[in-house]
């Protein structure tokens, strides 16, 4: 067995061959979106679309009353695969607000982080749309 694999492999087949060098453009970033126009599609020689943030999820600020603390629900769509029906849920999360800029109803997008406490593994990177506040006379 091991002869036949060391064979194989010595030959090209155990392992994915990846140039050094690509031929390809670098992707291009569009900023005012958040997609990003990634290299072409091998097969179809169009640009692929691709996250700007892959692992961002954007919500609203649900709760700002702790110290750089905010939390953050985030709606969450998922498809039945039997009958379509589109099903939504609300996911919660504690982000890190380090200069307490957020407020109650905020969208906000936040991204992963290390972790800062028990529950917080996420920070605020940018408020994408405040909430309008009413002034009292």
């Amino acid at each position: 067995m091991f002869r036949i694999t060391r064979a194989l492999s010595s030959v090209g087949v155990g392992r994915a061959r990846v140039p050094k060098s690509s031929s390809l453009p670098p992707p291009v970033i569009n900023n005012t979106t958040d997609v990003r126009v990634s290299n072409l599609d091998r097969l179809t020689n169009r640009p692929v679309l691709t996250p700007k943030y892959p692992n961002a999820k954007i919500g609203v600020v649900t709760g700002c009353k702790m110290s750089k603390t905010v939390k953050v629900d985030v709606r969450v769509e998922s498809r039945n695969l039997k009958y379509g029906k589109t099903l939504t849920s609300d996911r919660r999360f504690y982000a890190h607000d380090e200069m307490e800029e957020c407020r109650l109803g905020d969208k906000v997008r936040i991204m992963p982080d290390r972790p800062r406490s028990k529950l917080k593994r996420w920070y605020v990177q940018e408020i994408l749309m405040r909430k309008p506040r009413v002034e009292e006379d």
